[in-house]
């Protein structure tokens, strides 16, 4: 991966990914029948669908603010520090189709292990029963994404306190909503 950080799929050849894992081109070919099937097998092995298998069950028992503050905190951590890889699927998804393809099969696994999540946070009673699990899905990773992509950069004590501050205000508008309440007074 570092290989296709640094150079980019389209400017790293079948000959350097061989030498850098130390087999032939031929054995790559008998494995992966073309440079876009190496990636996107490269790419599962680091997808969002094992991060968040791993982070989902780890919440399951706490209380729903808690939980979403702990998902969308790990998630930020583990987009910042994918980085590279972040930033380089991105660009080539809008190169290649096939790869694009492999990154939002990957990507809707994710999200239907968070909507599974949510549905079943509606069935405890947790989560209104008019919130669509697979749009509060959409809506929380494309938060982290957006995020990253403007504020990724930041590094250390910065990019923490970043986290802190915006998990804090998302989970609250996640939580309770960002309208009034019906009848209550706007206060100036």
């Amino acid at each position: 991966m570092a290989l296709f950080c640094e150079k980019g799929v389209r400017g790293t050849s079948v000959r350097e990914i061989a030498r850098s894992v130390g087999v032939t081109e031929g054995l790559l070919y008998h494995y992966f029948s073309s440079k876009s099937d190496l990636v996107a097998a490269c790419w599962s092995e680091r997808s969002w669908k094992q991060h968040i298998e791993l982070m989902v069950p780890q919440a399951a028992d706490r209380p729903l603010r808690d939980a979403l503050k702990s998902l969308l905190t790990d998630m930020m951590r583990g987009i910042h520090e994918s980085g590279a890889l972040v930033r380089m699927q991105m660009a080539e998804m809008l190169q290649d189709a096939d790869l694009a393809g492999a990154v939002g099969a990957q990507s809707a696994s994710g999200r239907q292990i968070i909507a599974d999540f949510v549905a079943e946070r509606q069935r405890r009673g947790e989560v209104r029963p008019d919130v669509d699990p697979m749009t509060l899905a959409w809506l929380l990773l494309g938060y982290v994404h957006t995020i990253f992509l403007l504020a990724g950069r930041v590094c250390g004590p910065e990019w923490d306190a970043l986290v802190e501050t915006h998990v804090e205000r998302v989970v609250a508008i996640v939580a309770d909503g960002a309208a009034q309440p019906p009848g209550s007074v706007r206060q100036t």
